[in-house]
């Protein structure tokens, strides 16, 4: 059992930024739908770590219990479209590029904090990581509009859609933009 770089009690639940070299990436397994095999493959080939300059792209972090590894998230701060008036509007998100939940804790509640993993995997992104940027208005995703099963996920968390804006390439199903906006500060 690796040693949590941050341990959220709250949440019963601890992360680190994991390397190419963690032998816990080659058991991962996320399922069996087309979705879930390519986020299998995502962390299992290591396509997040650019292995010619030893960096990680974007940095990818392992979450887990006091005693099991229950899956990863690639994720990083970027400027994204805002909703706004103004088009043009950009803004600071944390960009959650993968999330992938270990296949035997996928619908499974935590024995401590009695919610699945998933929902305490984005609490953690919410509370902890969220707030390291004082500018990032929110978390922001894209999803494949053929995924409902996660577009319905994202949406009990809080994501709305944002119908202006899909993306994707010419061969994959579209990607729709999701994002979850947090509460302006009070002054």
């Amino acid at each position: 059992m690796p040693l949590w770089a941050k341990w959220l009690p709250e949440l019963a639940l601890g992360y680190r930024v994991t390397s190419p070299d963690d032998a816990d990436l080659d058991a991962f397994d996320a399922g069996k739908s087309t979705e879930a095999r390519e986020v299998t493959h995502y962390f299992k080939s290591r396509q997040w770590f650019d292995i010619a300059k030893s960096v990680a792209r974007p940095p990818t972090y392992q979450f887990g219990t006091a005693n099991d590894i229950v899956g990863y998230v690639a994720t990083a701060f970027a400027n994204k479209p805002h909703p706004r008036e103004d088009s043009e509007a950009r803004a600071r998100y944390l960009v959650m590029y993968v999330l992938g939940i270990h296949r035997r804790f996928q619908g499974q509640q935590h024995a401590e904090s009695g919610e699945r993993y998933s929902t305490t995997i984005l609490r953690a992104l919410e509370t902890d990581f969220a707030p390291k940027k004082s500018a990032c208005v929110g978390i922001y995703l894209r999803v494949r509009t053929t995924n409902t099963p996660a577009i319905h996920f994202y949406e009990r968390m809080g994501f709305s859609a944002d119908p202006n804006l899909v993306g994707g390439t010419p061969d994959e199903a579209p990607q729709l933009v999701m994002r979850k906006l947090f509460p302006k500060p009070t002054p």
